[in-house]
């Protein structure tokens, strides 16, 4: 087992963070038998590394000034419509998009996660390149409206912390009201970069080469 520090460099944002891992074993020490993690402290970890990696590509792709983009349905839609129409929905949505961003010679990319409340509300949180309101408008409006936010800079954290935490929150609040641990926790397109990821061995000894 060895002490390491991960530094991830995310668009104008650092991360660093030091700990014990055994995948960074001496030569000559043999592995540890890998425990059985709970159920409960399983989906936690998997919770904090979709924040990680999802806070890390937004600092990485989107900077200040792009889009946080809300996309309601509207009247009944907004609380009968099916998770399958919704996701239809959402591939329409893009697919207009897209159309509008090429015609103005600029490239779509985008970060989304959906959102069905315990009370059934279906909503959709998409960060975007920054365009001209009107065109998310017209791209949902037969389903109801967007809520267009500007991203403004943060003080002392990168731009898009938050905004990664409120998304990852309303993932987690979706897979909940639908029972559905295996819906994921968000969608990127294929062309956004992935930020630099540096591990640095700091310590490595044989910690586990005497039981205490």
């Amino acid at each position: 087992m060895s002490y390491v520090r991960r530094t991830v460099t995310a668009g104008q944002a650092t991360y660093v963070k030091e700990y014990y891992t055994g995948r960074a074993h001496p030569k000559g020490e043999t592995r540890l038998r890998r425990g059985r993690p709970s159920g409960a402290s399983l989906a936690e970890a998997n919770r904090r590394a979709a924040l990680d990696r999802l806070t890390w590509k937004l600092n990485e792709n989107f900077a200040v000034g792009d889009l946080f983009v809300s996309p309601t349905y509207d009247g009944k839609l907004n609380k009968t419509v099916s998770w399958e129409q919704m996701q239809a929905d959402f591939r329409e949505f893009l697919r207009k998009l897209r159309r509008a961003y090429k015609k103005r010679g600029l490239e779509l990319k985008y970060a989304a996660v959906p959102e069905v409340g315990k009370k059934g509300a279906r909503h959709f949180h998409v960060v975007l390149p920054f365009i001209d309101a009107d065109v998310i408008q017209d791209a949902w409006k037969a389903h109801g409206f967007c809520d267009i936010r500007i991203v403004q800079p943060k003080k002392d954290k990168g731009v898009y912390d938050d905004i990664a935490f409120y998304m990852i929150k309303y993932s987690e609040k979706t897979r909940a009201t639908l029972g559905n641990e295996n819906i994921k926790r968000y969608t990127c397109s294929r062309n956004l970069r992935e930020p630099k990821v540096e591990i640095t061995v700091l310590v490595r000894d044989k910690f586990n080469r005497e039981k205490p």
